[in-house]
C-alpha cells in the first residue's frame, strides 16, 4: 500500500494540475512558422514542433538534451587528453592523425549507447517526466543519439581504416566489425526513407530487429564483458524497470464498468471508472476477460463527466475572480451564450497553471466499432453482466505534449470511428479555454452525435467555429442540437472544405477514419495554395 501511495503520488506530480483526474495536454509553442525551416531539418526531425523544441531549449525543461551536448563534449575533450600513445609510433603521420580523430569521435559512443536505450513508453510518461521532459523530447533524444551515434560511429569507422591504410598495419577484427556496423547503420537509414512513408508497421518492426541487432553488436565490439562499459546500462535499465512497475501497478487494480450503450449504427458506448490520470487526446488499451482474453485492444479515450468537469471549471473560476480581482482584469472575459441554457462561460487561464483539489476516480468512455469477432460479443453482452466482470487497462500514465495551441485555427475531421478521437481532442481543448474550432464529423448517422449531445452542447460554449455532421443515410430529429450542429444529408466535397481556409494563416487540420477518406482529406489540403496545413491522420482501431 506505501508502495502503491508513493506511485500515485509520483504520478500526480508527473501529470499536474488535473480536475477529476483529467489533465490539461495543450501546450503553448513557439510562435515560429514552418517556412523558417530549412527542408533539410525538417525531413530528419518529421515533427515540426519537435524541431522547435529542439532549437528553442531552456535547462529546465530540456535537462537531457542539455546534458547530451555537454557529455558529448566533456567525452570528445577527454578523449584529446587521454590519446593512447602508440599512436605516436606509427610511421605515417597522417595514419597517426587519423587514428586521433577516429579516438576522439570514439568517446562519446557509450553515452549515445547508453541514451538510445532510454524507454519510450507508448504514448505514456515514464520517471524520467520529473526533470521536466515530456514524451516529445525522449522522441527527440532518441532521434538526436541516433543520428550522432551513427555519424560518430561512421567517422571512427572511417578514420580506423584509414590510419590502417596509411600505417601499413593489419586490418584487425576491431576494423571489420567497425566497417560492418557502419556499413549495417547506412542500410538502415536508406531503408527508412523508402518504407517509412508507406509501410510504418513494417518500419517498426524492422526498426526493433535492426535495434535488437546493433545493440549486441556493439556491446561485443566494445568487449563489455572485459571492460566497465556495461555500467552504462544501469540508468536506462532503472528507468525501463520503473516503467514496468508503474505499468502493472495501473494494471492490477481492475477498473468497473458503469454502463454500456448500443447505438442505432451498432456503435457500443463503453462506459467505465478507473482511479488513472489521462487526458482525452490519449488512447489506452483495453481487455475484458469473458470477451477477450488473450489480447489488449486500443481505443481513443473520451471523457465521460465531460460536462461535470466544465461546470466545476467555470464555478472556481468564478470563486477564483471574486477572491482575486486582478485575475478577472487580466484575462478579458469571452462570453458565448449556451443555445439552451442562460448560463455563460467565460475564458480562464489554462488549466495547467492552476491547481485544484485532489479528485476522485475519473470517469472514461470509449468507442467499440462492430467490426465483427469480440466486438460483435461485445455488442450482444448484457450490460448487468458486463458490470460483474472486472476489465484491466493499460496506459495512459500522464501527459504526452499536444501542440494544438499553436495553430489560431484548428479544424478537427472525424469520419466513423473516427469520430472518437475527434471528440477527444474537441474535449481536451474546451477544457484548456476558448478557441478556434471547426469541427466536421462523416458518419452513416446521427446516432454518435446525439449519443454525445450534451458534450456537443457544452464545448459549442467553448469554441469559435461550427460543427458539421455529414449523414450518408439517414439523420433523426434532435431538437437539442438545433442551433449546435448543422446536420447535412450526403457525402461532403472536401475540396470545398478547403477552400474555406485560402488565404488564411496558422490553420491545423486533424483528420481521423479510413484510409480511403484520409487520403481524400490529404488531396483537397494540399491543393489550398498559401496555406500551411498539417493532416494528421490515424487509421485502423481507436
Amino acid at each position: 500500500m506505501i508502495l502503491i501511495f508513493i506511485t500515485q503520488s509520483m504520478i500526480r506530480f508527473i501529470t499536474g494540475d488535473s480536475v477529476d483526474n483529467v489533465t490539461n495536454p495543450i501546450v503553448q509553442t513557439y510562435p515560429m512558422k514552418v517556412k523558417s525551416i530549412p527542408f533539410t531539418l525538417f525531413t530528419i526531425f518529421s515533427n515540426k514542433y519537435t524541431l522547435y523544441r529542439f532549437l528553442w531549449f531552456n535547462v529546465r525543461e530540456y535537462i537531457f538534451t542539455f546534458s547530451l551536448l555537454i557529455f558529448i563534449v566533456l567525452s570528445m575533450i577527454y578523449g584529446i587528453k587521454d590519446m593512447p600513445s602508440w599512436f605516436d609510433n606509427i610511421k605515417s603521420e597522417t595514419g597517426s592523425i587519423f587514428f586521433k580523430i577516429g579516438s576522439v569521435f570514439r568517446r562519446p559512443l557509450p553515452i549515445l549507447f547508453c541514451l538510445l536505450l532510454l524507454p519510450l513508453p507508448k504514448n505514456n510518461i515514464s520517471l524520467i517526466s520529473i526533470f521536466g521532459t515530456t514524451f516529445q523530447d525522449i522522441l527527440m533524444l532518441h532521434k538526436i543519439s541516433g543520428w550522432l551515434f551513427g555519424i560518430f560511429a561512421i567517422i571512427h569507422s572511417c578514420c580506423d581504416i584509414i590510419g590502417c591504410v596509411l600505417g601499413g598495419l593489419k586490418l584487425s577484427s576491431a576494423s571489420y566489425k567497425n566497417g560492418i556496423l557502419c556499413f549495417g547503420f547506412i542500410v538502415i537509414l536508406v531503408l527508412t526513407v523508402f518504407i517509412r512513408r508507406k509501410f510504418y508497421n513494417i518500419f517498426h518492426k524492422i526498426h526493433i530487429i535492426c535495434f535488437c541487432c546493433i545493440i549486441p553488436t556493439y556491446i561485443y565490439h566494445i568487449k563489455a564483458f572485459t571492460h566497465d562499459y556495461y555500467y552504462y546500462l544501469f540508468i536506462p535499465l532503472s528507468l525501463y524497470l520503473f516503467d514496468i512497475l508503474l505499468r502493472f501497478l495501473h494494471f492490477v487494480f481492475p477498473a468497473k464498468i458503469i454502463s454500456k450503450e448500443v447505438t442505432k449504427t451498432g456503435y457500443v458506448i463503453l462506459r467505465f471508472k478507473k482511479n488513472i490520470f489521462y487526458n482525452s487526446t490519449q488512447f489506452m488499451d483495453v481487455l475484458i476477460p469473458t470477451i477477450s482474453p488473450w489480447s489488449f485492444h486500443p481505443f481513443s479515450i473520451v471523457c465521460s463527466n465531460f460536462t461535470q468537469i466544465m461546470e466545476r471549471k467555470l464555478s472556481e473560476h468564478q470563486k477564483d475572480s471574486i477572491n482575486n480581482p486582478l485575475l478577472s482584469q487580466e484575462n478579458v472575459p469571452i462570453t458565448i451564450s449556451s443555445p439552451n441554457s442562460e448560463s455563460h462561460v467565460t475564458q480562464e487561464e489554462p488549466l495547467i497553471k492552476r491547481t485544484n483539489k485532489r479528485s476522485h476516480c475519473s470517469e472514461i468512455c470509449i468507442v467499440v466499432a462492430p467490426f465483427g469477432g469480440w466486438t460483435n460479443k461485445l455488442k450482444e453482452a448484457n450490460e448487468e453482466t458486463l458490470k460483474k466482470i472486472p476489465m484491466f487497462v493499460l496506459n495512459p500514465v500522464g501527459r504526452p505534449i499536444c501542440a494544438l495551441g499553436n495553430a489560431r485555427k484548428i479544424v478537427l475531421i472525424g469520419t466513423g470511428i473516427g469520430f472518437a478521437p475527434m471528440l477527444g481532442h474537441l474535449q481536451a481543448l474546451c477544457i484548456d479555454g476558448v478557441h478556434e474550432v471547426d469541427v466536421i464529423c462523416v458518419t452513416r448517422s446521427n446516432d454518435l452525435v446525439i449519443a454525445f449531445q450534451e458534450d456537443l452542447i457544452v464545448a459549442k460554449t467553448r469554441i469559435i467555429g461550427t460543427i458539421e455532421n455529414y449523414c450518408t443515410r439517414e439523420i433523426e430529429e434532435c431538437p437539442r442540437l438545433t442551433d449546435v450542429v448543422s446536420f447535412i444529408e450526403g457525402r461532403p466535397s472536401f475540396s470545398s472544405i478547403a477552400s474555406r481556409y485560402t488565404e488564411m494563416k496558422d490553420v491545423l487540420v486533424l483528420g481521423w477514419g479510413s484510409s480511403m477518406l484520409t487520403n481524400e482529406i490529404k488531396k483537397a489540403f494540399r491543393k489550398v495554395q498559401g496555406v500551411h496545413f498539417t493532416v494528421y491522420t490515424e487509421n485502423g482501431k481507436f
